[in-house]
């Protein structure tokens, strides 16, 4: 099951020209001015959405995944942009330390079949 998105709103005022303009430009392209609008942001601040992911990468402020959302590239594209970049995943000592408590208390016997239960 997917997880529904929470969507958000941005307001902001522009003159009675501009409108204008935007209305031409968007049904010329055959979308709506919020779509024409959205698109043109999303596509000035892409280089900044990539930058500003591995920067906080590389400050330890967030993992892989949430850079590679932020980034908004797909799966492949943000391999090559991290193996361009050199990037490296910081961990957390406390977490590190978390982590490795918890796979020293662990059971193995938990994860050993016992040939007698097989089907």
């Amino acid at each position: 099951m997917s997880k529904l998105k929470k969507m958000s709103q941005i307001n902001f005022r522009i003159s009675e020209d501009d409108k204008l303009v935007l209305q031409l430009l968007a049904q010329i392209r055959g979308l709506t001015v919020t779509e024409l609008v959205k698109q043109n942001v999303f596509a000035t601040i892409s280089q900044d959405r990539i930058d500003l992911a591995f920067k906080l990468l590389k400050d330890g402020k967030i993992g892989r995944k949430r850079a590679w959302k932020i980034t908004g590239l797909n799966g492949q594209e943000f391999l090559k942009e991290w193996t361009r970049r050199k990037a490296e995943e910081i961990i957390p000592d406390e977490l590190a330390e978390k982590t490795l408590e918890i796979a020293l208390n662990l059971n193995s016997a938990d994860f050993i079949r016992n040939s007698d239960n097989q089907s």
